[in-house]
Order: C-alpha cells, then sequence, then structure tokens
C-alpha cells in the first residue's frame, strides 16, 4: 500500500538474459491506469505520476533478441490509499455536519420568532 499523495512512482524490472542482456525488450502495463501495453524497448524503469486511489497490478513482459518472449511475465500488486477527504465516511461525516447545522439553525431560528 502507497500512502496518499504519493505523486511519483517508479517500477524498476529486470529480465534474465545469459546472451546479450542489452538487447531484451520489455513491455508493461498498470491494469486500472494504463489501456494498452507500453512498448518500452530496453528501459528498465516505468513512471507514473500522480495515480488516483485504487488498486493496481503492474505487469511487465520481455522479450530476448531473437524475438522469443515470455507470455506469463511478472506481475506486482498494490495500492494507492485514499487521502482523507476522499473516503466514504468523510463524505457522511459532511452530510451529517451539514444536517446538524441546519437543524440548529432551525431551532435557533424557532427560538427567536417565540421569543418576539
Amino acid at each position: 500500500m502507497l500512502a496518499p499523495g504519493k505523486d511519483k512512482i517508479e517500477l524498476h524490472y529486470t529480465a534474465l538474459s545469459l546472451r546479450v542482456p542489452a538487447r531484451v525488450r520489455f513491455q508493461y502495463k498498470l491494469e486500472g491506469y494504463d489501456r494498452e501495453w507500453v512498448r518500452a524497448g530496453t528501459r528498465r524503469v516505468a513512471y507514473y505520476n500522480n495515480l488516483p486511489a485504487g488498486n493496481y497490478r503492474f505487469l511487465v513482459l520481455a522479450c530476448n533478441d531473437d524475438g522469443v518472449c515470455n507470455n506469463a511475465g511478472a506481475s506486482l500488486e498494490f495500492a494507492v490509499l485514499p487521502h482523507l477527504y476522499q473516503t466514504w465516511w468523510f463524505y457522511m461525516s459532511c452530510v451529517v455536519l451539514a444536517g446538524l447545522t441546519a437543524l440548529e439553525l432551525h431551532r435557533i431560528r424557532t427560538r427567536h420568532l417565540r421569543a418576539r
């Protein structure tokens, strides 16, 4: 789990290659954020900024210089926690507080009218 407000995330990945490691090609996808696979070439880092709160699964696939790909790949699941003001109980607290405020204003107005 990542703390709320984590604005920069770096995911490092690699693959084993005994022939020519510099020619291994990668593609990755962050389920819950990316719509399609990102072809990263030989880059071994994925960067994400300002991910909204939610659950994610990072998938990475590697292909060697002969074009043989690992279709199973590797994955990492994580969650970005919401800020306090993004939680359901915060919204419910605001509704209850607004209701109590309206009720108290009504009582004050009623007392004022009775006093007149």
